[in-house]
């Protein structure tokens, strides 16, 4: 999805997608964590719901300041792909496909965090575009001259180890077959999302990885 996601297609997403973070925080030691970092923050969600899990301090990071920012968190209005503050852990949720080059983030990331350190993705998209399927396809289109990458999530793993990351668990959610949200296709797609009216199909995928050495 683009940065322009409405928040109501943001947030139906993420209630999609509860389980796979609720396994992905259970791979994490947050209640030994003195500080995490989520960048690309958007709305806040993700960290809303670490806040209960963990003792550590949160920082948020985004360029813009959306509503619904959870008190008890650090906001952060910078460019993320320019302030790393150290932490125990760094997550992020549908945000390094947005990355010109995620893998050289990564490693500049991999010095904030130090040898040992973790980057939890509670989800990164894969709109396969090589099929039939001419609404997938549409998007992907659409996100590609966005300048993002809707191919990312399948490349999540070879991705941070290319930045010096071991996997400590990755995978992928079973697509589920769904109506479109018509609010997104709306913004994607304008008139062309307009005729399409089926079931689509999405991967997901997530993964915990560990900096193997910090680079320097």
């Amino acid at each position: 999805m683009s940065p322009r996601t409405p928040d109501s297609t943001l947030g139906r997403q993420f209630q999609n997608l509860r389980e796979t973070r609720r396994h992905v925080f259970s791979l994490l030691p947050l209640r030994m964590a003195s500080a995490i970092v989520e960048p690309g923050c958007g709305t806040g969600l993700l960290s809303r719901e670490l806040l209960s899990l963990t003792p550590a301090r949160i920082t948020l990071i985004d360029t813009i300041e959306r509503q619904g920012i959870p008190a008890g968190c650090v906001f952060e209005r910078r460019d993320a792909t320019r302030f790393f503050p150290s932490a125990d852990i760094y997550i992020s949720s549908f945000f390094l496909y947005q990355l010109k080059n995620p893998a050289a983030y990564l490693k500049r990331v991999a010095k904030a965090l130090g040898e040992g350190g973790l980057y939890a993705v509670a989800g990164e998209f894969s709109y396969s575009d090589a099929g039939c399927d001419p609404l997938v396809s549409e998007l992907a289109a659409s996100l590609r001259a966005e300048g993002f990458d809707p191919m990312f999530g399948s490349g999540l793993e070879q991705t941070f180890r290319a930045a010096g990351y071991g996997v400590v668990e990755a995978g992928e959610v079973s697509p589920l077959r769904e109506a479109p949200d018509r609010e997104f296709l709306k913004l994607q797609l304008g008139a062309a999302g307009e005729p399409f009216s089926k079931r689509i199909a999405v991967s997901v995928f997530w993964g915990v990885f560990r900096v193997l050495g910090n680079r320097g």
